[in-house]
């Protein structure tokens, strides 16, 4: 549920054949154009772009969905965004860097077609109603956690990234700039005029037309909360993100003195940005700004999710299937299996688990899933690789016809709770009762 445009227009041809360019030499030209006419460095440094087969992503914001841009089979390309997750400011940017990167590659966008800008200001040009538009479906969107809350739905989102894992912590709402409550959620429904602006103000990252002191800062915040791993970087996009996120803050000072910012968080980055590579990575403090300071229900294959540190590092091999979590001498490893009968039958999920045999135990502690959505157990034993040993649980559990295998790997005989505490956070899809806005 949101704001934005979707708008056409023909491929243009050129040369004096008057051929249309390919697909992805038009591409190309628009990620090109983008970036000619992004003139601040480090607005330049947010934009990020991909292809798949006839789309093309081009990322404007880090706090928006992408804009993107569909190859047609009419020989036409169609433009399509969100944009009241950021908010007016970036509607009209995003409305503008179309119209340069049109006048610049020859496509005419047809502005004029029926639904192309729900909100009306590509042809009007007026911001004033810009704003009371992105007002007018905040005030309306902010009843529904309300109704949804007196119905028994938790763990509710507000324009959080598509599959952004559900942090445990006391809020009513997630919102990418913190958590809300349900007190604000009554205050903005209840809201009029003069009142309703403020609240506006403070929500979306990017209310005025120019990026003003506000909008450095909101930017710099809603990369704390969602994007930053609080962790000392591993890869060069961990770091970017931490520098963007203080650099923005940075830009938000230069700009208005008397801005306030997060100075401990701020500090904290710095420090991650030049952590001493022979002192060991820290867990961070579990309060303050950050989603991923707290313990959060990750997403994994199958349906499955699992309750782990938010600010463990994280990667996905075998093509993406098998999700790998490690910190501090911690390492857990996941795979999901689907079995489907031949009759189609659902199958029972003890006969999707391996049995009990001697020679799988082999005097392994045994463990059984303390879950009553799902079925499982577990091995816990010594093991050892390159002369350095460890303790390792094994496990497995079932839901109706998928079976999720787990490893856990801990090198200090104290986590053994923490291991049996994870096993037994699995849980399956089927069997959860979050939703998200």
């Amino acid at each position: 549920m949101g704001l934005g445009f979707i708008v056409k227009a023909d491929v243009p041809r050129h040369g004096p054949l008057r051929r249309k360019p390919s697909r992805n030499a038009l591409f190309s030209d628009i990620c090109a154009a983008i970036q000619n006419a992004t003139t601040d460095p480090l607005m330049a440094r947010m934009i990020a772009s991909s292809v798949d087969q006839h789309t093309l992503s081009v990322v404007l914001h880090p706090c928006e969905e992408p804009v993107e841009f569909v190859w047609q089979p009419d020989q036409t390309i169609l433009a399509s965004a969100k944009t009241s997750t950021v908010g007016p400011g970036y509607h009209a940017h995003a409305v503008g860097l179309l119209n340069k990167i049109g006048s610049e590659l020859n496509l005419h966008w047809d502005w004029s077609e029926e639904g192309a800008d729900e909100t009306g200001f590509a042809l009007s040009g007026d911001f004033d109603d810009l704003q009371c538009e992105m007002a007018a479906m905040l005030k309306g969107i902010g009843s529904i956690p309300l109704e949804q809350s007196r119905e028994g739905c938790s763990g509710l989102m507000l324009n959080m990234p598509i599959g952004y894992p559900l942090p445990e912590m006391e809020r009513f709402v997630l919102s990418p700039l913190g958590p809300l409550s349900e007190n604000w959620c009554r205050k903005l429904t209840e809201a009029e005029e003069e009142a309703l602006q403020d609240i506006c103000r403070n929500y979306y990252s990017w209310w005025q037309r120019a990026p003003d002191a506000s909008f450095w800062r909101s930017t710099g915040l809603y990369l704390m909360w969602c994007e930053v791993r609080w962790h000392v970087p591993f890869k060069e996009w961990e770091r970017s993100i931490c520098q963007l996120a203080l650099d923005c803050m940075e830009r938000a000072a230069s700009l208005d003195a008397d801005i306030q910012l997060p100075a401990p968080e701020v500090q904290e980055l710095t420090r991650l940005l030049n952590w001493p590579e022979d002192v060991p990575p820290q867990p961070p403090q579990p309060q303050g700004i950050g989603y991923r300071r707290r313990n959060m229900v990750h997403s994994l294959t199958g349906g499955w999710s699992i309750r782990l540190p938010g600010h463990y590092y994280e990667t996905w091999e075998d093509d993406g299937a098998e999700p790998v979590f490690w910190f501090d001498g911690r390492t857990v490893r996941f795979t999901s299996f689907t079995s489907s009968g031949e009759d189609e039958t659902p199958a029972i999920p003890a006969d999707m688990l391996s049995r009990k045999t001697p020679e799988k135990l082999q005097g392994a502690e045994v463990v059984d899933l303390d879950n009553q959505d799902v079925q499982g157990w577990a091995t816990i034993r010594q093991a050892e690789e390159d002369g350095q040993s460890y303790w390792q649980l094994q496990g497995e559990a079932a839901c109706g016809n998928t079976l999720g295998v787990v490893t856990i790997c801990f090198e200090d005989s104290a986590d053994r709770d923490w291991a049996v505490q994870t096993y037994n956070s699995l849980s399956h899809a089927k069997t959860d009762g979050a939703e998200d806005e």
